[in-house]
Formats: C-alpha cells, structure tokens, sequence
C-alpha cells in the first residue's frame, strides 16, 4: 500500500514537471485557442440569447412604466373633468342664487326662496315639494316664481316644513288671467303637463299670436301683473260660447331647481 502511494505521488510530480517545461518553452499556447474554438459555438448561441433576454426584459419594464403612466394620467383626467363638472354646477348654482336675490330684491312684497326637493310627474300632472312651509309664511294658493320672475306654479299644500306646489302646466293648476291691452279677464289653466290654455275669454275679444299673459290678482293670494307666457294660437271656433287659445308659458318647469314663493301681496 504504501509502495502504490509513493508511485501515485512520482507519477504526479512528474506530470507537473513535464507541464512546468512545457509552458516554460511555450508549447501549450495552443490549448486557449483550442479550448476557445470549440467552446464558440456553444457561447455564441448563449451570448445571442443572453442580449435577447435582456432586451426583452427592459423592453417589458418600459412598457410596463408606460402603461402605469397612461394609467397615472387617466385617472388625473378623470379627476380634473370630475372637478371641472363640480365647478360648472356650482357656478350655474351661483348664477341662479343671484338671479333669485335680484328678483326677490325687486319684489314689493314678503317672498321666499325655496329649493325642489322631489318631483312628482305623471301623464298630465307636474309637480314638486319644496323645502319651506308655513314656518315660512307659506299657504295655499300662494304664487311660486322661477329665477326669472315669472309664474312657475301654484302651492297646492303647506305644511310645517314643506309644501308641495302644482306646475303651471299641471291641469289641475288654475288661476285668473289677463290679456295685456285687452282688458278682459280669463281663466289660465295647465294643459296635459306640457303646456297651457287660456279659456272663459269672450268672443268680442281678439286676441293675437305672442300677445303677453299676465295673473290678473283677483284671487288675492296671487299679485296681478305676473308674466305668465305668451299666446300660442286660438283652439275654439266663433261657435262656441267663449274663445280658448292655447299658451306658451314663460317658465320652464322642468329645468326648475330653486323658486320663489309669494308670501302675500303688497300692503296698501
């Protein structure tokens, strides 16, 4: 045993001296070349896809930032149209707030501003609650305005802290009336929720397309002198007992979201 390990160990001095000579007198400066040009068709393949690799992945990274910036800025869009609708709503708010107080301002007599909180619409009805009632100074039969001024409706019911009020194009909304210049009361009513009729008007008066409608305060809870709408055409024929012509309200109901009630009218 211990003659084959001090064999083992000659053969391996040996080789290293025979290698030491070898390099020494630089006949071995073939194997790198050798060992390079077998090994470079396999590395090649290796590097090619390696760079591959490589560039697919910072291809997805930039796309995958992209994607979060678009994202990023979708989302910022969304919130500055979001704010931009905000800002428009508060400003016809704001508009509608200061037409309101200068038509208050401009009435001779106790009014209030109310806001809509509920509709009610149905084939031939129109109306709504408001936010203010008795507590208030309202009662039925009182006149309720739209921003402009002109009669919007009717309060059908006042209650303590609400009231409802009937549309001018409600039908079962009615109210004395008056031709500007004809001097002949009649009868304003809502026509099937869309519109309105003027009736009880007689024969003898001639009335003319666009001539002006206004309430005629006979009622005494309703101020004369309200712009109501304008004539539209003349529905009777000369057979009948009184003329009815068809109305084009001044207000329009549907775009209400604030009003004016009258309280009363003026004090002599």
């Amino acid at each position: 045993m211990t003659h084959n390990k001090k064999l083992f160990f000659a053969w391996i001095s040996a080789g290293i001296f025979v290698v030491a000579v070898l390099i020494n007198l630089r006949l071995l400066d073939f194997v790198p070349n050798a060992v390079i040009s077998v090994s470079s068709p396999i590395i090649r393949p290796i590097n090619n896809a390696t760079k591959s690799l490589k560039e697919s992945f910072f291809k997805f990274y930039s796309f995958s930032a992209q994607v979060r910036e678009v994202g990023n800025l979708r989302r910022e869009v969304a919130r500055l149209q979001a704010e931009l609708v905000r800002k428009q709503v508060e400003s016809e708010e704001n508009s509608r707030l200061r037409r309101l107080l200068n038509i208050s301002d401009t009435i001779e007599y106790p009014n209030v501003a109310a806001e809509i909180i509920t509709w009610d619409s149905a084939d031939t009805t129109l109306g709504a609650t408001i936010n203010r009632g008795r507590e208030s100074g309202i009662l039925e039969g009182q006149a309720v305005l739209d921003e402009y001024g002109n009669l919007a409706g009717i309060v059908e019911t006042a209650l303590s802290g609400n009231s409802y009020i009937l549309f001018i194009t409600d039908s079962r909304a009615k109210l004395d009336a008056i031709v500007l210049g004809k001097e002949a009361i009649a009868l304003a009513s809502g026509s099937h929720g869309v519109g309105m009729e003027l009736g009880l008007l007689s024969q003898a008066i001639e009335v003319s397309r666009n001539d002006t409608v206004v309430t005629a305060g006979i009622s005494g809870k309703v101020p004369s002198g309200i712009p109501i709408g304008i004539v539209d055409e003349v529905l009777s024929n000369d057979t009948e007992l009184f003329k009815r012509v068809s109305l084009v309200p001044y207000a329009d109901v549907k775009a209400l979201s604030l009003v004016i009630v009258v309280l009363s009218q003026p004090q002599p």
